[in-house]
């Protein structure tokens, strides 16, 4: 889909986001232990709720969008008064401003003249009757003056040259600093040098304005865990002196730990320890490198994987990472017997990969394929049909084992039920991809096959039809001689 905003503020990550009931107005919750509201119209922030000690997980309007609840690490969860009518002058006012320049917006506007105009009389009348604030302090007009600056000299819409715009982002950094002389517990003036001074990855004047500093040590960590690994454990063991219970600091830290090899220290922090076997398991089979290792050392390589995810499915049984990773590698491996041509040997661990999921239809039909191939046809037979029975997209690969059913290597086929499984298999992909003249000239063949001429002639002749629109000469001349067969009743 197109991206319609970027709402930017939160000075960490996101974590959750909710709209009003009205659709008017949007709630985030983040890392940096903030609740911000945002216009859903104009993506302008329209206020920040500030209360909780760590991280906002969830937020959430009430039904009647005067009330938001939201859940944060620091175990509480709080509710507060949405305030959006007090909001709605405000927004009034930006908007009246907007449709006084109409003459340079109206070309660009989807909206009919008329109304936009009768938008405008009901801004004007909400303007009108907006309750009697305190006056603000210059501090708040030194803001409203470095906000805009800062805005247009990061505008890459604007034909100003680079000099201007640096100058103009000088001056914002200058106001804001004048507005926290006036008032030097002014937070929304800290918050906004805060996050500029993120952006710019200068953590130090980050520092002086973020009272949480553990928050400025995990930006700087994450932003180094990949390129200075050492510096960004630092960081991170910084974070946790602040705040021992950071717990997704905690998480990020033990990850490193397990890259840099420093896998006590990583079990002894993290308390889920399944997830630090997950990650050994993820290694052991990235460093496999399938040109330059043996045979012999992929598959040991393998085997300290499957012991790393066996050990965390110890310890959690339903981890679904873990039982996907293990089935993964036990079907691999399955693959490799098929290849071999050692189909009994491939069947056990098939079925295992099914036991671990058994949800993932193309498992079923591997191990029906390795007992087929092992002369088992009646116990392949079930896993055939469990696979058409889950799976819902792959129609190429349907058809591909329809032909195999009717037309075998080495002539096996001969009972009744096999034909019968090669029509589901053809029946199915021809329902996943219709007006397709090779699925209905197989199932003209099975029906034939299967003695059931009325079929076979009713998909003989749809199957001509369609591969002469397609102009293909060589099923044109296969489905015609089918015809003939039919019409002699052969």
């Amino acid at each position: 889909g197109k991206e319609l905003k970027t709402l930017s503020g939160h000075s960490s990550s996101v974590n959750s986001v909710s709209f009003s009931p009205d659709g008017k107005t949007i709630a985030s919750g983040s890392f940096d232990n903030n609740i911000k509201l945002w216009d859903a119209a104009t993506g302008k922030e329209l206020k920040t709720l500030s209360g909780h000690s760590d991280a906002v997980w969830s937020v959430s309007f009430s039904p009647d969008g005067k009330t938001i609840a939201s859940g944060s690490s620091d175990k509480n969860i709080k509710l507060w008064d949405a305030g959006i009518k007090a909001l709605l002058p405000l927004a009034c006012e930006d908007l009246k401003f907007q449709m006084e320049h109409w003459d340079i917006l109206q070309e660009r506007s989807p909206f009919p003249v008329a109304e936009i105009q009768d938008i405008q009389k009901k801004c004007e009348r909400i303007i009108a009757n907006k309750p009697k604030f305190e006056p603000l302090g210059k501090e708040y007009e030194l803001l409203t003056e470095a906000r805009k600056n800062w805005q247009d000299g990061n505008n890459n819409e604007s034909k100003e040259s680079e000099k201007i715009k640096k100058s103009k982002k000088k001056k914002a950094l200058s106001l804001y600093r004048k507005a926290l002389r006036l008032k030097p517990d002014f937070n929304l003036a800290k918050e906004d040098l805060y996050r500029i001074y993120l952006e710019q990855e200068n953590y130090e004047e980050a520092l002086k304005y973020e009272d949480k500093k553990e928050y400025v040590y995990f930006h700087r960590a994450r932003k180094n865990r990949e390129s200075e690994k050492e510096k960004a454990i630092a960081d991170y063991q910084e974070v946790l002196k602040l705040n021992p219970k950071l717990n997704s600091a905690k998480s990020e830290l033990a990850a490193l730990y397990l890259e840099t090899g420093k896998e006590a220290e990583a079990f002894q922090l993290e308390p889920k320890k399944e997830y630090l076997y997950l990650q050994l398991a993820a290694k052991a089979l990235s460093e496999i490198d399938s040109e330059k290792d043996s045979k012999e050392i992929q598959s040991a390589k393998k085997e300290k994987a499957i012991s790393f995810y066996q050990e965390a499915l110890k310890i959690n049984s339903k981890l679904q990472p873990a039982r996907v990773g293990l089935a993964d590698i036990y079907t691999s491996q399955g693959k490799e017997f098929l290849e071999k041509k050692e189909y009994a040997s491939a069947v056990p661990l098939f079925t295992k990969a099914i036991e671990l999921t058994p949800e993932r239809a193309i498992f079923y039909d591997y191990r029906g394929d390795a007992l087929y191939e092992n002369n088992e046809v009646d116990k392949s037979l079930p896993d055939y049909e469990k696979y058409l029975e889950l799976e819902e997209s792959d129609h190429i690969h349907m058809f591909k084992e329809s032909e195999k059913f009717i037309d075998p290597k080495d002539n096996r086929i001969s009972e009744k039920k096999e034909f019968e499984m090669a029509l589901k298999y053809a029946k199915k992909a021809n329902d996943l991809s219709p007006n397709n003249p090779e699925y209905l000239n197989t199932l003209a063949k099975i029906y034939l096959l299967l003695d059931d001429k009325s079929n076979a002639k009713k998909f003989n002749t749809q199957a001509l039809e369609l591969a002469k629109k397609k102009n293909d000469g060589e099923l044109i001349n296969s489905i015609e001689e089918r015809a003939k067969k039919i019409e002699r009743g052969l």
